[in-house]
């Protein structure tokens, strides 16, 4: 069973009911996106966390960092064109006390989903720290390579 989360406008209900992460997947993300944020709300679920929910400028700021990694041809938590991931977000005009990113390239969403959850201590525990419940996520194909880049920008 899902919580809704409450208070803010502009944030989108998590799923309430039915396979954790599948239902009530807010509008606008891709079929990567959607499948991403339920993979993650899954873990967190699994894990006796409270699901995320998406934040449409989080999401807007994942793909503007996405962009620019595909674009200027880097894979890196500082941007050459934004900076910091704190810098980025207060830029775009995001208030946040406390901000995480994590950064996954691989051949599809669930691949790059466990490569977060299991290969690096550092992004498992950017996903399961329970002071984030906003989320922004942005999946785009890959243009050096077959495979797929996401980018999932955290805040609480």
């Amino acid at each position: 069973m899902f919580v809704l989360l409450l208070g803010n406008k502009n944030f989108f209900p998590v799923p309430s009911e039915g396979t954790p992460g599948t239902a009530d997947i807010p509008p606008g993300l891709n079929a990567n996106e959607k499948k991403g944020f339920a993979l993650l709300n899954e873990t967190r679920v699994k894990n006796g966390l409270k699901p995320v929910t998406i934040a449409p400028g989080l999401a807007k700021a994942a793909r503007l960092k996405a962009r620019d990694m595909l674009e200027s041809n880097y894979f890196a938590h500082v941007s050459p064109a934004y900076g910091s991931l704190g810098n980025m977000l207060r830029n775009v005009g995001i208030s946040f006390t406390s901000a995480a990113e994590n950064l996954s390239k691989a051949g599809n969403i669930t691949q790059c989903h466990l490569q977060l959850e299991y290969s690096t201590l550092g992004h498992r525990q950017v996903m399961l720290n329970p002071i984030y419940n906003n989320v922004g996520i942005a999946v785009l194909p890959l243009t050096d390579a077959p495979g797929i880049l996401m980018v999932q920008i955290y805040t609480n």
